[in-house]
């Protein structure tokens, strides 16, 4: 390139020139402007190329500094040059692109959704970084995510290769690989799970103990003395399924029918409620029946075909012997 001494800048930038006389001993010369720190510039000294720092030093955005004075008539030339686009570019070796309180990097993709980074290894695809109908996209061919925060901010699977939705196709871990604990607010949603058309949520599961409140004949009876009890729970959305393991230990001689209060939950109304089975271990003629759970309460009864009445009554449980029993009921 005509005029230059020294390598002609590649890629070649706009270019904005100014002509200086120097005076007697002049060593800053203020310019028309230029990026601080003087990479994007060029200095001439009587056709000579000046090294920055050595010859001269640009801090200020403005001013360009002699190291020494300029001679009476000297030509100091200078040139900045204005941002250019980089296309097609190939570089060796890492590269750190570091900026401080900004946004440090921007990657546009003109008009179309698609790739806008390729990530490889080895000169072979590994995944990428897009957009999908106008939105994040990242993940390897078919199998990607999709970040849309709108109304229903959400992350849904994705197809890269076809930048379509992907459905009940993309497991999340597998055997061997598995993510540890679920942090949930709302409910794991089984849509149309075995046929059914309709949406299934869970939206509770806990486990925990229970212990019982046994009176005689009804809540405002004798409050009885218990031992060794055991009473687990376990609750899935509104079914509940509760197991007891107890002993009576009150001398107290009792009539009346005996009253399982205090259950972890309430019992739905009635039409929706169930029971369960128990067994009463007795020094002879064990009892077995059934739970009778009674609708919007927290209590049962004990039903075998052995007791007066069909209910199981206090004068039968002696003292030290287990009850064991399993319930289950839909809660209210």
């Amino acid at each position: 390139m005509s005029g230059y001494i020294g390598s002609q800048p590649v890629p070649q930038a706009t270019q904005t020139r100014q002509t200086f006389t120097a005076t007697s001993g002049q060593t800053s010369f203020a310019t028309i402007g230029y990026v601080a720190g003087g990479q994007f510039i060029q200095v001439y000294l009587n056709g000579v190329l000046l090294k920055l720092t050595d010859d001269y030093t640009a801090a200020n955005g403005s001013d360009i500094v002699l190291t020494s004075g300029a001679a009476t008539g000297d030509i100091l030339e200078f040139i900045t040059f204005a941002d250019f686009t980089v296309n097609n570019q190939n570089f060796t070796g890492g590269l750190t692109v570091d900026n401080d309180g900004s946004t440090v990097l921007t990657v546009d993709r003109a008009t179309s959704d698609g790739t806008i980074i390729d990530v490889q290894k080895s000169g072979s695809s590994v995944g990428s970084i897009g957009s999908g109908s106008g939105r994040l996209t990242i993940g390897d061919g078919a199998t990607g995510l999709r970040f849309v925060d709108a109304s229903t901010d959400r992350i849904s699977p994705w197809d890269l290769s076809t930048n379509t939705d992907r459905d009940n196709a993309i497991d999340l871990g597998e055997s061997g690989g598995r993510f540890k604990d679920l942090y949930l607010s709302g409910g794991v949603v089984f849509d149309a799970v075995a046929g059914n058309a309709t949406s299934n949520t869970l939206d509770d599961y806990e486990e925990g103990t229970w212990t019982p409140v046994v009176y005689n004949t009804n809540t405002s009876g004798h409050v009885l003395t218990l031992n060794n009890v055991i009473g687990k729970y376990k609750k899935i959305g509104n079914w509940v399924n509760c197991t007891l393991q107890v002993g009576r230990n009150d001398a107290t001689s009792l009539s009346g029918i005996i009253v399982f209060a205090n259950l972890p939950f309430t019992v739905a109304a009635q039409g929706s409620v169930t029971g369960g089975t128990f067994w009463l271990d007795k020094t002879s003629s064990d009892r077995i029946g059934v739970v009778y759970v009674v609708p919007s309460a927290d209590r049962f009864y004990l039903l075998s075909d052995h007791a007066a009445d069909n209910y199981l009554l206090m004068s039968e449980w002696q003292n030290s012997r287990p009850i064991y029993l399993q319930v289950s009921y839909n809660s209210a």
